[in-house]
């Protein structure tokens, strides 16, 4: 950057930026105006002489990968001990999550691949048993897990050009689209609509005429590029032929057009499927997981549904099963059943909200109450004082709950079947059949409170805390909050991030034993350029420049407004570093409906031109770039940008933090410190209090910056996994935009 953007006067140390204002200029283009403006940063002290001096230095790099190779090596020690422990039958324990974190750009991720490829070079094959208990050594595929598809394949680059001529191979686990399927306009159909496509594929039908049960496929599936994909990577490790379903089909890759290939030594595929779950046989057990980013954010889920949806039940009731149809049991009687069960659980949470008590433990004394209201019609006399009355109560609990899950998946399918030999016009009929909203929500609600009460029945198990954090009611609103099974729960897993949190990691993966290997540049030495600061005082939020449709002509006007101003402090900015490279970094709804035909050349050439300015660049203005929040995760290609602007609030709503933070802290012991005393002056509800955070400047310096955090540690650590742009590029300047201290 310039030398002399931020000198600090040398009696009081002010921390000056170019551009900072407090009020935004009363016309957009007198954004044009600020250039040169300096004005104080509110809350924020520099402190001279405290900090060790961090500079770039030689070996700095060098003695962080020393460090990173040194841990890879253990991590590949514990990977062969494991397999030879399973070879002669010991016991394995947990599998390993050894996290490494380090700043982006130091080689962490050619190291990982460096480190496998050599692995598997040297241990070309693992013992195995399989499913049907045979043993031997066979190739077993190490997973490779990218965010992205595009960083996916900039990693297969690295790895094919590791390999080099040694007898490896590289291959790919996609989704279906990504794949190739055959069937696109159908699945995109289903995709759309929010129904599952394996019933597409391939589908268990009845026989008319035999009665037997058998699999009815697609017409294309033995020469679909996706079914080829999926039998590959089923194949038996011991050479033996296709697994599927549980089953070893040995005459089943003949059949494809072509044949299968040989399934290759290393997976790569994307983070998407490390919460979905993998369903190919080989890669439900890989070799061992190399996870590039940390993929703890796929595994925290939340959601609301209308508390409606439980005080005015309305769900079609669901086929009959067969033994309610040998019972001679009606229709009515489910749904009346599922009705008073659901009620009596929206009367629960309103009663747990109202005293803070367990909202399950609630539900179980509403049902009681029911139960008790009928057995008095029945027979005055109540069991209430013999023993294991209240578990008999959770077990009929149990029973309904069972019930409530069926209406609720029923309503979140299709009411018309689809099969694998249903044409287009049938899928576009099944998908234009509105489906009942909420469904999933409210059956993911009753699985939460079934997993509770199972706890509640188990003898051996005690709840990590008295009251279930998983559901909470916000006035009219249910809230849920899960964390989704790792897809290599029982596999040994690297797992490569900038930022990744140690508490956050150990929460999501408790069946993981977590190593955590901290290889930061502090002290060792630093690349990172400084950055300056424009603060330009108004939120640009996505709504304000992007409103939905049908929003009124006043809006529109002012988003009109708002997007001018928006692309003018854009300019002021790319006119104030001519010939450096700026990254805008905001949500999705911006980038593509507002910054997508921004040319920065437009304005800010043709004013640098005018001030004498050489720009070095061309009019398209290649040194910037728009992505939004998220996208830039494991892209080195932006570490030495001279400038980042974020647009538009970094974090997500309080509420949406609530919730993310009730999935980590649900099944662990509450601890004193977990939630900080409030602010002087302020409510107990509030969520956020201050604290001081001291920030190292490359030139030694410390700064203190007063910013408003989550009380809740728990809180602070979701937001860690949802703030993308912190996570993305680590800069001081960056924290102290993430802290608000202007």
């Amino acid at each position: 950057m310039p030398k002399d953007r931020r000198a600090p006067n040398a009696a009081n140390l002010g921390f000056v930026h170019p551009l900072v204002r407090s009020q935004m200029p009363s016309e957009p283009l007198d954004f044009l105006a600020m250039l040169g403006e300096r004005r104080p940063l509110q809350n924020v002290r520099i402190l001279p002489g405290e900090g060790k001096k961090v500079l770039p230095t030689a070996d700095g790099v060098a003695r962080v990968q020393k460090v990173i190779g040194e841990a890879m090596d253990l991590f590949f020690v514990r990977v062969l001990a494991r397999e030879e422990a399973q070879r002669e039958g010991q016991e394995v324990g947990k599998p390993l999550m050894m996290v490494v974190r380090t700043e982006p750009g130091v080689g962490k991720t050619k190291l990982a691949i460096d480190h496998a490829v050599d692995f598997v070079r040297r241990n070309p094959q693992a013992f195995v048993e399989t499913e049907d208990g045979q043993k031997g050594y066979g190739r077993v595929p190490a997973i490779i897990a990218a965010p992205s598809y595009a960083l996916a394949g900039e990693i297969e680059s690295r790895l094919l050009e590791t390999i080099g001529d040694a007898p490896l191979t590289v291959g790919w686990f996609e989704g279906k689209a990504k794949a190739g399927c055959i069937r696109s306009e159908e699945l995109g159909l289903l995709n759309g609509s929010g129904l599952s496509s394996h019933n597409l594929c391939r589908m268990k039908e009845k026989d008319e005429e035999t009665g037997a049960w058998g699999w009815s496929l697609c017409k294309h599936f033995f020469a679909c590029p996706v079914q080829r994909q999926r039998a590959m990577w089923s194949s038996d490790p011991l050479g033996r032929g296709v697994w599927i379903d549980g089953k070893l089909e040995r005459g089943m890759a003949g059949r494809f057009e072509g044949g299968i290939a040989s399934h290759p030594d290393f997976a790569l595929t994307v983070h998407a499927f490390a919460g979905l779950g993998v369903q190919a046989y080989l890669l439900k057990n890989p070799r061992f997981a190399v996870v590039d980013e940390d993929v703890s954010g796929q595994m925290l889920n939340e959601a609301t549904f209308p508390l409606s949806v439980l005080l005015s039940p309305g769900r079609d009731t669901p086929a009959m099963t067969k033994k309610e149809i040998a019972a001679k049991v009606m229709p009515e009687e489910l749904s009346a059943d599922y009705a008073a069960v659901a009620m009596v659980a929206g009367r629960g949470l309103v009663s747990a909200s109202g005293d803070r008590s367990c909202p399950v433990e609630a539900i179980v004394a509403e049902y009681e109450k029911m139960r008790r209201e009928r057995l008095m019609k029945m027979a005055p006399p109540l069991w209430e004082g013999r023993p294991g009355y209240k578990a008999k109560v959770i077990e009929m609990l149990r029973e309904d709950i069972k019930l409530a899950k069926r209406f609720a998946w029923g309503a979140a399918a299709s009411g018309e079947a689809y099969g694998p030999s249903s044409d287009i016009e049938k899928i576009r009929e099944v998908c234009s059949h509105a489906r009942s909203p909420h469904a999933r929500q409210e059956w993911r609600f009753w699985k939460i409170v079934e997993e509770r009460l199972d706890l509640l029945c188990d003898p051996e198990r005690t709840p990590a805390r008295p009251r279930e954090e998983r559901i909470a009611l916000d006035g009219t609103t249910v809230e849920i909050s899960w964390r989704s099974e790792f897809a290599w729960g029982d596999t040994d897993t690297l797992l490569l991030d900038a930022s990744a949190s140690r508490e956050v990691v150990e929460a999501v993966f408790p069946a993981h034993e977590v190593v955590f290997i901290d290889a930061t540049l502090a002290g060792v030495g630093s690349t990172l350029p400084q950055r300056n600061v424009a603060v330009m005082g108004r939120t640009f939020s996505s709504s304000s420049l992007h409103p939905p449709a049908g929003a009124s002509g006043d809006t529109m006007r002012k988003a009109a407004l708002q997007c001018i101003a928006l692309k003018r402090a854009c300019d002021a900015v790319a006119m104030a570093h001519p010939g450096e490279r700026i990254l805008l970094c905001t949500t999705t709804k911006v980038e593509r409906g507002v910054l997508s035909d921004w040319v920065p050349g437009g304005t800010a050439a043709a004013a640098n031109f005018e001030f004498g300015i050489e720009d070095g660049m061309s009019a398209e203005d290649a040194r910037v770039a728009v992505e939004h929040y998220g996208n830039t995760r494991g892209k080195d290609g932006y570490k030495d940008w001279n400038v980042l602007g974020a647009i538009g609030k970094l974090e997500p709503p309080d509420a949406n933090v609530r919730r993310l933070a009730r999935c980590l802290n649900y099944d662990r012991p509450e601890c004193a410190d977990d939630v900080r005393p409030p602010a002087a002056g302020c409510s107990a509800d509030d969520p956020k209090a201050p604290e001081i955070r001291r920030l190292r400047h490359r030139d030694g310096r410390i700064v203190e910056v007063t910013v408003w955090t989550y009380r809740n540690r728990d809180e602070r650590g979701s937001l860690h996994e949802s703030d993308q742009i912190v996570r993305d590029v680590r800069t001081d300047w960056e924290l102290m935009l993430q802290a608000r201290t202007a």
